[in-house]
This record gives structure tokens, sequence and C-alpha cells, in this order.
């Protein structure tokens, strides 16, 4: 683990660009010694030895690391410090010994051994594999060198005095070893570290720290404890405090070490980050052979299947082996664990993997999750290690898919995969296969011991205890469930080894003798465990076997109460069920062979009995992430998070409802919470999928005779199918929806449906259909006395007679990726009607926008991102009509021309002329006094954009940093090119304002929205989005009523007097790409005008 310093961005510095943050204080000061304020930890933890069969005794290095840093964090002083962690390699030790700038201090955690009459280091390689480093080595490392490779060495390792006297001649001024011909205990090794640097990064001398962390050795409690060979006696603290040695003997050592003091300290230390692996697992035990043949196979092949039976251990194996990798550092990207347990479509699959890669965006996320094809794009140029545990859900129901699913990500040249499963994976997948097979003995043995240490006296000294433990080693065959669930037993039971023994042989004596196979030491410990089990926890361990992701402790005591959480822990303690390592809450499961076991013991469906209570708790869960969503005590990704978690839980008892919920009160709980959930299923299954998941809860909602939930069903279903463009269909679920309703005497919902009935209809151009559907929406609305709806449907006929007059526009835009290159074309249609200006000038083409919603501004981890784009909120806006590009500068002479209202334009302001080209070097006053002639001209009420209509006029409801995907580039818009926002390559940068409509357009029709001038918008200026209205009018605290914009004519006279600060939105032909982007705003002074800023108009809708 390296922690690198922080370099600051450099960002290209305009007139329209917010100032950049001050650089962060690089830690590494230039100029001067080639001493820095590095802290090198150099860790070696080679997994055998170099006979590629012996395992290496593991140390408790990652306590060491914690321990140290602990310590230099709690330092009462402001020292400058950098912490760095290594893998100790020959390689890593030749660049650190004789690089710049040299390290302050180097530590080495590992083994030190006797070999060939030298003394070793002991390194790794590469795989894992032991590497003896001799005195020689070190002595040839460091010959010639000029000045000494640090101020201090610290080598916690046995035998390494033997190497001392190559660093002391190098010119190392502190040395500090074990003694060449001693072993040190791993205990008091960590403990003078601690000791020893807690006083010499306090300002104390080099003897005196090493005094007290000799004494540190000599007081320890843990070694206290320990039997000294010795004395016959506990207590070996003596022993290990003269291993210790400070050379040279030559030095005093009465001196401090040259430590970097600031005012205020700067810490950095090496953190655990880029994957979703736990840092350690401390039950994890042995099987080192296995993680080095693992590395081995990782070298060679891009797809490794791990599979064997239930309780093999395959996930912690996988585990464990990709946590030795991440320790290395061998993948960019890092290494990631994907728990696929229970996911049998891969839909969940994608949706499992994309959201426990926290390094991907929220839009890579979103492509992610559509197909097999859009995740290996996303992943396509990604170096990291995926683990994909437990494929046999899909290995058993969409075989094929997973064969897809497997390859598309093979395609990724620079990913790896490692998979478990039970059966191996389809030969159609280019893979490398490997059975796990049983421990060998001395693992085995070591395992029984770890999960067994708390009873001490289940083993006697005598040859009969003896026997029967290697008896019940050899019955149990290394097989890690059945060790863990037999050594439990002996632990709870508080009993000794013979009576294990005895209570194995009994149940060998029946069925399991004439019927013995590879399973029968599962089942007769699953049998013996579940026996010794209190009546509460067996009734426990058949509840969790019906929760395929796994209890959460919030889930157990809403439902049953926290006393029930005792006997999870019961389980826990008899290995009978085990904690979700990768969730982000506290969860319980049960192991696969378990939960298989648990069915066998079902008297009674667990589901008939629980399942109504669960769906009421899911009900209520969901309802109150939706209220939360609602009032803004939750974001939209921490509520996600919280379904995700629940997902495997909730498909379950919702398809069990779906099929058998029967409700007294006519209340379908699994039709409510699949509505509730909608833009969740929405966002991550497939449309085939959303929509079976919707016919699902219809049948449910059906045989419930919940008659309004069935038909809010049939609406949502409308709702997605009208999205779709599957307006025949969308049109069907509608009537039926209106039908349900009706019978409900729903007058509001009706309404609401029969308004969504016309939409479909007028966009068939179905003119006389749409205008029924909205009179029967509007009588329905007066019933209620809805004023806001009866508004609505007046406003809906009205503009029926005016759509029914527009032009119908066709056009294509695009997409690119974040190389600037283009992933797709779009056919494009939208409305628009022409605003004639006079002979020979083009008129002012306004398209029609749709209402709708969207949110606005940023997410925090926009690149680019300003706290004036914050916080991102929803917003619904009206329809209205936007001009197509800019106001021309010919366009601007035409009605420059017209008689004056307020104040007096100028003919030709524009700095760059052309009459196709924006004006440019107008002030905001200047579109006030436009818009009032045009609005004067006309007989329509013409006015500059609300900045939420410009936003969302933009981005044509795309949520990337620009309408056209992940960047730009000067093929798509007019800016200087010669900065970059993304991957993709420098530019041209023309200097100048191009024609409008040069560049292709939006979604909706509209050129010029990145880039070219930047435009006016009627807003004031606000810092941020805090107390935003979440409608699309204009944001004014002063003039709340909206109509003081909408008649740009009756209002000019008090709006040409107001000197607030005001909106622009676009950037210009001037700016760099960060600031053209859709949620980028600035501000400027109404009364300023510039060459790079213009404006275009907008007017409402319907208008007769």
């Amino acid at each position: 683990m390296v922690s690198t310093a922080i370099t600051p961005q450099s960002t290209p510095l305009t007139i329209d660009d917010i100032p950049p943050n001050s650089p962060e204080e690089n830690l590494e000061e230039s100029g001067g010694s080639n001493q820095s304020n590095i802290f090198q930890i150099l860790i070696s933890a080679p997994l055998l030895r170099e006979d590629s069969i012996t395992p290496v005794e593991a140390l408790s290095i990652q306590k060491e690391i914690d321990e140290i840093v602990r310590v230099i964090e709690d330092l009462p002083n402001s020292i400058q410090l950098e912490i760095r962690v290594d893998i100790a390699t020959s390689e890593t030790l030749h660049r650190i010994l004789t690089s710049n700038p040299k390290p302050l201090i180097i530590h080495f955690i590992g083994h030190g051994m006797t070999a060939e009459d030298e003394i070793a280091l002991l390194l790794e390689n590469n795989v894992g594999l032991a590497r003896p480093f001799l005195e020689r080595e070190l002595r040839f490392l460091l010959d010639g060198a000029k000045e000494p490779p640090c101020q201090l060495v610290l080598l916690n390792a046995c035998h390494s005095g033997g190497l001392a006297k190559a660093l002391v001649n190098s010119g190392v001024p502190h040395v500090i070893a074990i003694n060449a011909s001693d072993q040190v205990l791993d205990i008091a090794a960590r403990c003078f570290a601690k000791n020893f640097y807690r006083l010499l990064l306090n300002e104390n001398t080099v003897l005196d720290s090493f005094l007290q962390g000799r004494k540190g050795v000599l007081i320890n409690d843990e070694l206290k404890k320990l039997f000294n060979p010795k004395t016959y006696q506990q207590d070996i603290n003596l022993e290990e405090y003269f291993k210790f040695e400070l050379l040279p003997n030559s030095n005093s050592h009465d001196e401090l070490i040259q430590l970097k003091f600031t005012r205020f300290g700067n810490i950095r230390s090496p953190k655990w980050e880029n994957t979703n692996l736990a840092q350690e697992d401390i039950t994890f035990v042995g099987r080192r052979q296995e993680i080095y043949q693992r590395a081995v196979d990782l070298e060679q092949h891009s797809c490794l299947a791990l599979h064997g039976m239930g309780g093999m251990g395959k996930t912690v194996l996988a585990k464990a082996a990709g946590r030795w990798q991440h320790e290395r550092k061998r993948y960019r990207d890092g290494v990631w664990f994907i728990n696929l347990r229970s996911i049998s479509t891969l839909s969940d699959a994608r949706l499992k993997l994309v959201n426990e890669l926290e390094d991907l965006t929220d839009s890579q996320k979103k492509q992610g999750q559509q197909s097999n094809r859009n995740l290996a794009k996303v992943l396509e140029d990604s170096h990291r290690l995926l683990i994909l545990d437990d494929l046999d859900q899909l290995l058993e129901k969409n075989p094929d898919d997973l064969v897809d699913f497997l390859n598309q990500l093979r395609n990724c040249r620079r990913l790896k995969l490692l998979l478990t499963s039970r059966k191996d994976i389809p030969t159609d997948v280019f893979h490398h296969s490997c059975e796990i097979l049983t421990m060998n003995q001395a693992e085995a043995i070591e395992t029984f011991k770890k999960y067994a240490s708390k009873n001490k006296e289940w083993l006697a000294s005598n040859s009969q205890s003896q026997q029967d433990f290697t008896e019940i080693i050899e019955f149990l065959d290394g097989y890690p469930l059945p060790l863990k669930l037999a050594a439990s037993y002996l632990q709870e039971k508080r009993c000794d080894i013979r009576r294990l023994k005895n209570k194995i042989w009994q149940a060998l004596e029946g069925t399991h003798r004439r019927n013995r196979s590879k399973q029968t030491s599962l089942t007769i410990t699953l049998d013996l465990s579940y026996q010794l089990l209190p009546p509460a926890a067996k009734d426990m361990f058949l509840r969790l076997a019906i929760f395929p992701g796994g209890l959460s402790e919030e889930l157990v005591i809403s439902v049953w109460g926290e006393e029930s959480l005792e006997m999870l822990e019961t389980l826990l303690d008899h290995s009978m069920a085990e904690k979700v390592e990768d969730a982000k809450d506290w969860r319980v499961r049960l192991p696969e062979p378990a939960r298989q076991y648990a069915e066998t013991k079902q008297i009674d469906s667990p589901m008939e009995r629980y399942a109504p209570q669960i769906l009421e708790y899911f009900y209520n869960f969901v309802q109150e992430i939706t209220e939360q969503l609602e009032q803004r005590e939750l974001s939209l990704k921490e509520a996600q998070q919280k379904i995700y978690l629940e997902q495997s839980n909730l498909n379950h008892f919702l398809n069990w409802g779906y099929e058998y919920e029967q409700s007294q009160a006519n209340v379908s709980r699994s039709g409510r919470i699949t509505l509730l959930l909608k833009n969740y299923w929405q966002e991550n299954l497939s449309k085939t999928e959303f929509l079976q998941k919707l016919d699902s809860a219809i049948k449910g909602a059906n045989r419930n005779r919940d008659k309004l939930t069935e038909a809010d069903l049939y609406k949502l279903k409308g709702n997605f199918y009208q999205t779709s463009q599957e307006l025949e269909d969308a049109l069907e679920c509608y009537h039926r929806a209106v039908e349900l309703y009706q019978v409900q005497t729903e007058t509001l919902k009706a309404a609401e449906t029969y308004i969504e009935l016309g939409k479909i209809q007028q966009s068939q151009k179905k003119w006389e259909e749409a205008i029924s559907s909205y009179e029967k929406a509007l009588t329905k609305y007066q019933l209620q006395q809805c004023q806001s709806g009866i508004a609505q449907a007046k406003n809906l006929i009205r503009y029926v007679q005016i759509i029914k007059n527009l032009l119908l526009l066709t056009f294509e835009t695009v997409f690119v990726n974040k190389n600037g290159k283009i992933i797709e074309r779009k056919p494009c249609q939208v409305y628009y009607y022409d605003e004639p200006l006079g002979k020979n000038v083009e008129p002012v083409r306004m398209i029609y926008i749709p209402e709708g919603e969207f949110m606005m501004g940023s997410p925090e981890n926009e690149k680019s991102h300003h706290n004036t784009e914050s916080p991102q909120y929803r917003v619904k806006v009206s329809q209205f009509f936007i001009s197509q590009t800019p106001v021309t500068q010919a366009q601007w002479r035409a009605i420059a021309n017209l008689p004056q209202i307020r104040r007096e334009l100028k003919l030709n302001p524009s700095y760059f002329q052309g009459d196709n080209n924006p004006v440019e070097r107008v002030n905001w006053y200047d579109g006030i006094e436009f818009c009032a002639r045009l609005s004067h001209y006309t007989g329509r009420d013409y006015r500059l954009p609300s900045e939420t209509e410009w936003e969302y006029a933009c981005r044509g409801g795309t949520t990337t940093p620009f309408h056209f995907g992940e960047t730009i580039t000067t093929k798509l818009a007019n800016y200087n090119g010669d900065y970059t926002y993304a991957d993709e390559s420098e530019g041209k940068y023309q200097g100048k304002t191009t024609s409008v409509c040069t560049f292709p357009a939006n979604l909706f029709g509209l050129y010029d929205m990145h880039g070219n001038v930047w435009e006016w918008c009627l807003d004031p200026w606000h810092e941020n989005y805090n107390d935003a209205p979440i409608d699309g009018n204009v944001w004014d605290e002063q003039n709340k009523n909206d109509n003081y914009y909408q008649n740009i004519v009756k209002s000019s006279k008090t709006l040409l007097t107001d000197k607030r600060l005001r909106v622009r939105r676009g950037g210009s032909w001037f700016s760099n790409p960060d600031n053209c982007r859709s949620a980028y705003r600035y501000n400027r002074i109404p009364g300023l005008d510039n060459f790079n800023i213009g404006f275009r108009v907008v007017v409402g809708v319907p208008r007769t």
C-alpha cells in the first residue's frame, strides 16, 4: 500500500473561470538534503518456502502496522510524516535503498533465517514464494553509495543482526536488529516497535527510545503468560528483552533523528482502499499452498474457476487469494468481491456488480446495468480482479446468459476473473478450472484448534485423548465446515474429545454407516450442532433458511424483537450461521449446506407462517424510505443502497406474495411494495423483467381484490409503455386503469389517467380523441374542484388547437464516450413554429419543449463540479417554446430597427461580424429590451429563459456532463479546444464565434447549447440551490409572482433598473470545456456586455 503525495490539478484560467483552490502543501520539500519525511515500512509475508510445499509461519503484520500508525497519529507534537508500506521484494528493496529522496526510517517486518552459513531476510517473489536475501547481497547493493539510505533501520525479524553490519558500513547511524543467533517472538517484536516509536518520534534520543522499547518488552503482560522452556515456568519477557540490539556499538546514539515539524502537523498513513474486501479475516486459517497456487494461476490465466462441494471454503479461499493480491497492488483498479449467492438473473448480477464497484460513476453504473455488452464497455479499460462468488443459481437457471456474461467480461483485456461455484463453469467459457478439495491434515488440526480454543479442557495430554483427536480429524477428512461445526460443538458443549468422538461414532452406527459418503461428516456434525441448539435457536435456524439475503439487525428486531438477536449469536457461536462480510450493515445468513439441511428439518411451510409478517415489514420499510426521500432526510444514493442490501429478500418474498398472498382487508402488500419501488425497478431491471414483475403484481392485486392497487399498476405499466413508445399497449393499460378507478370512485386518479391518454392521442395526431380525453379529465377535475387540474386540462385543450398547426422537424443527434468517440447516432423529431421577422431575415425558429422532470445541478463526483451546482434537486418544468439557436445578428438588427420600448439598441453591437453568427456584446438589459420589442411586434410574450428552463432544454433528458455524453470535442461545439475535459484529444481553438447550426443539435433540436456564446437567463444570481423552487419558474424572492417575468413589456421598466447579478449559462468560444457543462453556471453584472455573451428567447405555452 503506497500513500503518494497529492498533486493539485492545473486548471486553465480564463475570464470565464472561477479561480481554482490553492494547491495543497507538498510534503516532500524540494532542494537541500535528499532526506525526506518518509517512514518506509517493508513487509514480507511469503506463503511457502522455496520448495513450494512448506508453509511459512504467518505473522501479525497488519497488527504491527496498525500499532505503529496509531502511535504516530497519537503523538502530541506536530510532525510532518508520510507512512508508506511496500511488499519486500528484491526489486522493492533495490529501489528504496538506492533512490531519492531517501526515507527517514526503514522498518522491516518479516522473517529472518540462516542460510548457506549466512543470515538472510526472507523476502517474497511475485507469486508468494520465499526468496532468501543474503547479507552479501545487501552489502553489494549498498556498496559505493554516496550517502546512507536513511537515518534509522529497524529489522524486526529473527537473526536480523547478521545483516546489520552491511547497513552500518553504508553509513546508517542507527540500526536496531535481533541478535544473529536468536529468534524473536511476534508479540515481542510488535511490543518493542510500538514503545520505541512512541518515544523516538516525540523528541527523545535514539538510545532512550531503544531502552524504553526494551522495557516495554520486559513488562508485557502477554509475554508473561507464555511458557519459558528454560525455566519451565510462565514468563518469557527477560529472554525476549535481551534479543534486541542497537548498532553500531561505537555510536553513543544519544541524539535525535532529524524530524520535520510544522505548525499544525501533517501525517499521511496508508489506507486500505480500492476494494470491498476486509483488510483481514481473523477466522481464516492455513491454506497457504492453495493461495500460492491461485497466485500462480492468476499470473497465467485471465479466468480462474474454483469449484467443489458446498462447505469446502471456496468463498473464504477466494477472498484470501484476492486479499493477498490486493496487498501487493497487483491491480490498478483494485480487487472486488461480488457475492452472487441466490442471484438467478443476469440483470440482478449486473446490478450487484456495478453497485459494488465504488469507483464507477453513476452514469457508468447505469450503462453497465443495461446489458452484458454495455457492462463490458464500461470495464473495457479496467485493470482489476473481480471475484464472482457463488454462481450456482445462475448456472442452474440461466446457463446460456451466464456464458455470454462471462465471455463479455473476458473480452476486457486487463480484467481478471476469479469464479466460485459447486459445479464447474461450462467449457463455452475459456477458463482454467480448479477443484477445491479438503484441507491437509496440518491445516485441519489448526482450524479445529482455532474454533475449539475457548474450551481449554477439551484435549488432555494422555495418549488416549491424542488418539481420539487423530481419529476425529481423520473422520472429518479436512472438510472445513464440519471441522468448524465439530470444534464449535466441543466448545459450546464444554465436553472433552472422547465424548465428541463417542457422539460421532454413535451417529455412524445408524444409517450413516451403511450409506457413508463424502457428505457423511457434514450431515453428522450438522445433526450434532442442531441437537445442541436451544429450542428458540432451532426455530431461528429454520427461519433463517427462508432469507436468501440473510437477516439484518433491523429486520430481526422489527419482526421478532430484540431478544431474537441472542438466538442469532447462538447460531454464530455454533458455526451454524455466518456473518456476511461484504454487507454494509450487520447481517447473518446460513452457509449453503446448512440452509439445505434446514430445509430437511421443516415440518410445516415456514413461508406460509412468516411471509405475511415479512411482507408487512417490507411494506413499512419501503414506505419509510420513500418518506425520508421526499423529506430529503435520505439522498437518492442512500435510499437505493438500503433497498439494494435487501433486494434478494425483497424479490423472494414479493414472488411469494404475487402467488400466494391472501388478504382479508383487500390489501395487496406485494402490489403496493412494487408500486413504491417503481423507480428502482425501472432503473435496475430489463424491460422484460420489469413487465413480468408488473404482470405478477397485477395478478396478486386482482386475487386480493385490491382494485386501487391493480389500477395503479395498470397505470404504471401504461407509463412504461408510453416511455418506450409502445403506444397501443399504453392506451390499453390506461383504459383498464380508468375503468378500475371509476369503480373505486377515484375521480382524481381517473382524471390524471385521461390526461395521459390524451397525450398519447395527441402524439398520434388524433386531435379530436385527444381533446375528448382532456375534456373528460376536465369534468372530473371540476367535480373535485381541483383548480390545478382544471387549469392543466384547459391548457392542454387549448394547446392541441395550436399544436395541430405546428411543423415537424426531423434531425439527428450524437453521443460520445469519454474519449470523444461517437458511440451512438440517434434520429429525433420535434415540433416547431417559425416567427417571421420580415423579408430577407431568417425567422426565429421556436422549438416546442414538452413538460417534464429532471435533476437540476451536478452530482458531487462529476469532474469540475462546483458548489454553485449543489445540492442537486428534482424540478418539474412546464412546457414552453425556446429559440433553436442564440439570436443571430440578422435577427437582432430586424428587432433593433423596431420602435423603442424602454431603451435604445445598437444596430451592430457584435465584435465578430456575420449575419448568421450569434449577436454578442449585448448586456442583460439589451436582452430585456429585445424581448419587449419582439413581444410587442408579434403579440406573444417573449422573454429570456429561466435558469431552470435553460438547463432542462440543454440536457434534453441526459444526465451526463454534456448533452453529447461524457465530454465534448471541437467537432461538436465551439470552445477553447486547447483544453480537454475527459480523455478526448485536444481540438481546434476557433478564437471567435461561429455561425449558428454549425455543430450537431441536442435531443430537443437546439444548437450551440455548449459554447459559442454565453446566454443570459432571467434569474437573479444565487450562490447555490439551497431553498430553490421545484418548478421551472424564475427564482426571485423579490418577485414571487411569475407573471412579473411572463409579460416583459409590462415589467420592463422595473427590470431595467434592477442591478442584481444575473445568471449566464452554456460557456463560450473562449471557455474551457469544464465551463461549458450542462450544469455550469456563472453570474455577471446585468449592465456589462462582452464579446462572448448573447442570448436566446422563450415563450410560454399554450397560446391562443
